[in-house]
């Protein structure tokens, strides 16, 4: 028979041929493990005999004491399946016969938070393939086609921030920065524009990522040069109105938003005029 879903109790049953001597322990492999939340790890179980000799076809059913901090579904054989579920140390005991076999699982850290969204011509709102989106930690996405990319943020207990930026040969590089508190989906849209070395106007808004609002009374924070650092030298500041729009006139620099640390958000550049 198989084991149940994703609960705190599987039963598993052994194959044909089911030794005949009593079960004198089980024994559980690994018996110590640490995950994180959200990843799985297989146990294996093993009925012995009093001389210690593994004894076959035995069945068995597998428990988390703690359901809260691991589960245990899938039981096929003398395995089953455990996912962590939320931190904690919690024992998951395979018991056949009534003889019972413990392992401690170990769940710590937290899934990382899912980045992703479309990098976008900032005139046209066309995909644009090809484009670097990069976390401060080195790790980066080039987008498809469409311009989609997808980027795993880790995440810390309370809270996580982040910072990336968006580059594309020809355009005008962005820096995004955002701050969540718990593991979830953030989708961000990426507008570039057009380096043309001539000057212009910047326009645009900054927006809440999950219900597309504008968010009024942010810095944006125009720096000189393209593809340079945060920490590249600011030569002009809006702040955002009530509608979370802002502009600048007569500019070529690029713009970066920081904005309210409870919100994740995304400055929308608009036209690069000529």
């Amino acid at each position: 028979c198989g084991g149940g879903g994703d609960s705190g109790t599987a039963v598993s049953s052994g194959g044909a041929g089911t030794s005949s001597a009593a079960v004198a322990s089980v024994r559980i492999t690994p018996e110590t493990k640490q995950i994180n939340v959200g990843e799985t790890t297989t146990l294996n179980a093993q009925a012995l005999d009093a001389n210690g000799a593994v004894l076959t076809g035995k069945t068995f059913s597998f428990q988390s004491i703690n359901p809260t901090i691991a589960t245990v579904s899938n039981a096929t054989g003398a395995t089953a399946t455990v996912t962590g579920v939320a931190e904690g140390v919690v024992n998951v005991f395979a018991t056949s016969e009534g003889v019972q076999g413990k392992a401690i699982i170990t769940v710590s850290g937290q899934p990382p938070i899912q980045l992703s969204g479309r990098v976008i011509d900032g005139l046209t709102n066309t995909g644009l393939a090809g484009a670097r989106v990069e976390l401060e930690n080195g790790t980066f996405a080039t987008t498809g086609a469409d311009g989609a990319y997808s980027l795993a943020v880790p995440f810390n207990f309370g809270e996580a921030a982040y910072l990336f930026k968006a580059s594309l040969t020809g355009y005008l590089s962005t820096t995004l920065r955002g701050l969540v508190r718990s593991p979830s989906v953030i989708f961000e849209t990426i507008l570039l524009v057009k380096a043309t070395g001539r000057p212009g106007s910047i326009t645009g808004a900054v927006r809440n990522a999950r219900n597309n609002e504008g968010i009024a009374n942010t810095l944006v924070l125009l720096r000189r040069g393209q593809g340079g650092g945060a920490d590249g030298s600011g030569v002009a500041e809006r702040t955002t109105d009530s509608s979370g729009g802002y502009s600048f006139a007569g500019r070529r620099q690029r713009a970066t938003a920081r904005g309210n640390p409870n919100r994740s958000t995304r400055p929308q550049l608009g036209h690069h005029l000529s």
